[in-house]
């Protein structure tokens, strides 16, 4: 992907036991995602609205979650996959 859209890419691998578990809060990230579900089945929640259009690495601070809507929810199963713009808070949990 780097050598194709010739751009530093960098790949985070995460584990997340089944039952109902979550491995992070609601949060952003200053990077686009791409989350490609390999195994079992995991919930994403996507919230409205973008909090920052632009997010710089080093700008965190948690989302006040009464503020924010629920955009999409979907289920990645195996084999598929799911696209989120960098600044759009969102969570992941193994509850479906």
């Amino acid at each position: 992907f780097q050598y194709f859209f010739g751009h530093k890419i960098n790949a985070n691998l995460y584990v997340t036991p089944g039952g109902h578990h979550q491995g992070f809060d609601a949060h952003f990230d200053w990077m686009d995602v791409l989350a490609i579900q390999i195994s079992g089945c995991k919930r994403w929640r996507i919230y409205s609205p973008q909090l920052v259009k632009f997010p710089k690495q080093n700008q965190v601070f948690k989302p006040n979650m009464s503020e924010m809507t629920v955009l999409m929810e979907v289920d990645l199963i195996p084999g598929s996959f799911l696209y989120i713009p960098r600044g759009f808070v969102h969570e992941a949990s193994t509850n479906c």
